[in-house]
């Protein structure tokens, strides 16, 4: 297999002028495999989470998966979202690992057949095998996954999101922006009324998006608006109780502006409780936190674990700013989660001492230097424990 780094040059504006050097930044490797569904080579692109390789809490840490339709011209933006909304402290949704999927003809690879274009080459179907039975088989054989899978797609893309929602059922997570589900005459409406009515709906999740047509406006006005708000009363109709769906319409987006706000619309419901409302966090009982996070990872396929960093941070400052109790116990459930990482016995030996428990205290300095002899705070509260 061939593989490519796909690299931005950042560049200071002055550097030509100044002679400084630039500096590489990897944001994706593009790779290229064969495909049996296909017939052919096909590119996809990779980014991998910030805490992928050597992060200090996220130890060997498994991930959701991220299919992107469209990739070449979504890839830095949905990657960059992503990065931005996982991180830094934010953590409002988990990492994930990015698979771009590059089109080559958007018009074959994308939509579904009609009754008078069997004869194409490739079709919606033979895209779906590629990425479903060869794509993200090749994914999890070289990185560390779990089993929970978002595929994302606008236009086009959209609309195979949708046909793949009704025909295959392999994601958690749909997120279609603007699709165009006036293809064919609303082919996928009328194939959706039966098909939903008898099969059996795995817990999952949907989020549609709509822009306005500034030549045709409104929510149900024009070939786009009529066909997405019909999809929508089809849904509306379903009965079962582990589907989740939401629509947005953006009055202010066009159908080339709509990406953006729809993907962090669309990434803070599909993950909606993954950020536990930090304000409840004081009157909630920790087994009421704990059973949230379990029914989050019921409902999202495969263990996709609390944002430890940020849940560490919150009980660092409850126990220096509200219930020294109540910030111990947050800090001992972090712990169940992330119980090969160094920090949370940090955290916890630094929690003991504030309450007084040596003994504790002394427990968790040590278990936090066995998992990482580097850890040279915690040896010192340890000879300080032990007046040595």
């Amino acid at each position: 297999m061939n593989k490519y780094t796909l690299i931005i040059l950042l560049l200071l504006t002055t550097a030509p002028l100044l002679g400084q050097e630039s500096t590489d930044f990897t944001i994706g490797e593009i790779f290229e495999m064969d495909s049996k569904a296909l017939g052919e080579k096909r590119e996809y692109i990779v980014s991998l989470p910030a805490s992928y390789q050597g992060d200090e809490f996220y130890v060997e840490k498994n991930y959701p998966v991220l299919i992107l339709l469209d990739g070449q011209r979504l890839f830095h933006l949905v990657s960059a979202m992503i990065h931005s909304m996982s991180s830094g402290g934010i953590e409002q949704i988990p990492e994930m690992i990015v698979v771009g999927v590059n089109q080559i003809n958007r018009n074959q690879e994308l939509v579904p057949l009609e009754s008078d274009d069997e004869q194409r080459r490739i079709s919606s179907k033979d895209f779906r095998r590629f990425i479903e039975e060869e794509l993200v088989p090749e994914i999890e054989r070289k990185y560390r996954t779990i089993d929970c899978r978002i595929i994302v797609g606008h236009s086009f893309g959209g609309l195979f999101v949708i046909e793949s929602f009704l025909e295959s059922n392999n994601y958690e997570g749909y997120l279609a922006i603007d699709p165009s589900l006036w293809w064919a005459d609303e082919i996928l409406n009328l194939r959706a009324k039966e098909i939903l009515q008898n099969r059996d709906l795995r817990p999952l999740s949907i989020y549609i998006s709509q822009s306005n047509n500034p030549f045709d406006e409104g929510l149900a006005t024009g070939r786009l608006g009529k066909a997405i708000q019909g999809f929508k009363r089809i849904l509306e109709q379903t009965s079962s109780r582990d589907l989740r769906y939401k629509f947005d319409f953006f009055e202010k987006e066009d159908h080339f502006s709509i990406p953006l706000i729809s993907l962090y619309e669309g990434l803070q419901y599909l993950f909606k409780g993954y950020k536990y409302p930090l304000n409840e966090i004081k009157s909630k009982e920790i087994k009421e936190i704990d059973e949230h996070y379990k029914s989050l990872m019921t409902r999202l396929g495969g263990e996709v674990l609390p944002p430890g960093k940020l849940l560490n941070q919150v009980g660092l400052y409850l126990l220096r700013n509200e219930s020294i109790e109540k910030g111990i116990a947050l800090l001992e459930l972090n712990k169940k989660y992330y119980s090969n990482s160094y920090i949370p016995y940090n955290s916890l030996g630094e929690a003991y001492l504030i309450q007084e428990n040596e003994e504790l205290a002394l427990k968790h300095f040590m278990k936090s230097v066995e998992i990482n002899p580097g850890n040279e705070h915690a040896r010192r509260r340890i000879n300080e424990l032990r007046n040595e």
